[in-house]
This record gives C-alpha cells, sequence and structure tokens, in this order.
C-alpha cells in the first residue's frame, strides 16, 4: 500500500523525506478508521472521541501497522495536555467567527467533549489562556436566555456559580 511505502521512505530517511513532508503537509492523506481523510496534523493514533468527536481521525491500526510513520509525523499514541489545549485552540478560532450559529445546534456532542476536555486538562493541572472563549455557558437574560455560549475565562460579566438562586437573582437582576 502506500502507506507501507511512505513507512519505507521515512525509515530510510534521506532528501525524500523533506519532499514527502512538503507534499503531505496540510493534505488529507491519513484514512483514518471511519474511513475519512484527515491531515496527519488532526490525527490521533488512539480512539478518544469523548475528547474531538469527529474533528479528529482516529488511526489506531495505522498506529500499529506504520509506527515510523507516525512517529515522523507526530501522531500522537496517547492524548496529552498540549493536544486538548491545541484542540480547544481550534476550537475557540471556529467559533468566533460564527457569532450567529450556535456550533451546539451543528455539532449536539460538542458540550460534552468541552467537559470531557476540562476534566482531562485538570488532572494534568493544565491551563489555557484566559482570553481563549472555550468556558462553557448558558446565557441568562439578554436576547437568547438559555442558549449555550463559548467565553473566555477573563470575561467581566461571566459570572460562575453553582447555586440556582444566586443566577436567578442576576438574571432578574438583567
Amino acid at each position: 500500500t502506500v502507506y507501507e511505502f511512505f513507512e519505507r521512505l521515512v525509515s530510510e530517511g534521506g532528501s525524500a523525506t523533506r519532499d514527502l513532508d512538503a507534499l503531505l503537509a496540510t493534505r488529507p492523506w491519513i484514512c483514518a478508521d471511519d474511513e475519512h481523510y484527515h491531515p496527519h496534523a488532526r490525527v490521533v493514533a488512539k480512539y478518544v472521541p469523548h475528547l474531538f468527536g469527529n474533528r479528529r481521525g482516529y488511526w489506531t491500526e495505522g498506529a500499529r501497522r506504520y509506527p515510523a510513520l507516525c512517529e515522523h509525523f507526530d501522531i500522537p499514541r496517547q492524548v496529552d495536555s498540549e493536544q486538548v489545549v491545541t484542540f480547544l485552540n481550534e476550537l475557540a478560532a471556529d467559533v468566533q467567527g460564527r457569532e450567529d450559529e450556535s456550533p451546539f445546534e451543528t455539532e449536539p456532542g460538542l458540550r460534552r467533549m468541552l467537559l470531557n476536555c476540562y476534566v482531562e486538562l485538570g488532572e494534568r493541572d493544565a491551563a489555557v489562556a484566559p482570553s481563549l472563549p472555550i468556558v462553557l455557558c448558558t446565557e441568562r437574560g439578554g436576547d437568547s436566555p438559555g442558549r449555550l455560549r463559548l467565553m473566555p475565562a477573563a470575561t467581566r460579566t461571566l459570572f460562575r456559580s453553582d447555586r440556582p438562586t444566586l443566577e436567578a437573582l442576576f438574571e432578574q437582576a438583567g
């Protein structure tokens, strides 16, 4: 297969490897477990849809069969906080340009994925920039009460509460 050829090529190294890097840099060339093609930067060698949903390709069989290819293209075998932060940065960039359309309506699993990413980061004591709009919140009052949104942690109008009574008082205040 073409992957066997690529595996042999990266194992041998040399100038052909640089050509391969340039050729495949941003192209969707990995046929993941779901039989969709993804660029290698968006592929993980472990099946973790609870974190990334369909925003990543999962190449579990490829990782087993082509270890040199995975190593050469930095396809991670395990998920670490760096990959979660990268994913959240990509998500924030995607969501920022879609103010009029809620990503939660077009991608129902997004809420659960975010919560799982928060857990991953919390367990590893990792942090993201407070200016990154990845805090999942529910809008209270305003034009769209109840709408899920992503906000930066540094937003001054973001109130954190685990007390429904307090939330109700803020909502009544406008």
